[in-house]
C-alpha cells in the first residue's frame, strides 16, 4: 500500500474511533441528565462520577485501539506521533465532555 493511501486509512479509521467515542459521550451525558433530574444530590453526585469514569476509560481504550491498529501503518516513530496526536484529540473530547458533565 502506498503511502498516502496508508496515512487516508488510517486516518479514517482513527476518525471514526473518535467519532463514535464522541457519541458515546454525549449520549451518555444525555441520559444522565434525563435519568438524574429528581435524583438526590448525592445519587447525582455519584452517577457524575461514575460517567466521568467511564469517559476516561473510553478514551484510553481508544487510544490503545489506534495505537495497536497503527502497527501496519506505521514504523515506530511514526506510530508514537500518531498516537499521541490522537491521543490529545481524545483527550480533549473526553475534557469537553467532562465539562458538560459537571455543567449540564
Amino acid at each position: 500500500m502506498s503511502r498516502p493511501a496508508a496515512i487516508l486509512k488510517i486516518g479514517l479509521f482513527s476518525f471514526a474511533v473518535w467519532a463514535c467515542t464522541l457519541l458515546l459521550y454525549f449520549v451518555g451525558v444525555a441520559m444522565a441528565a434525563a435519568g438524574l433530574q429528581r435524583a438526590s444530590t448525592g445519587a447525582a453526585s455519584w452517577a457524575v462520577v461514575i460517567l466521568l469514569v467511564l469517559e476516561a476509560a473510553a478514551a484510553c481504550l481508544a487510544i490503545a485501539f489506534v495505537f495497536i491498529r497503527s502497527r501496519a501503518y506505521f514504523e515506530t516513530t511514526g506510530r508514537v506521533a500518531w498516537t499521541i496526536g490522537f491521543a490529545l484529540l481524545q483527550f480533549g473530547a473526553c475534557a469537553v465532555a467532562a465539562l458538560t458533565t459537571l455543567f449540564a
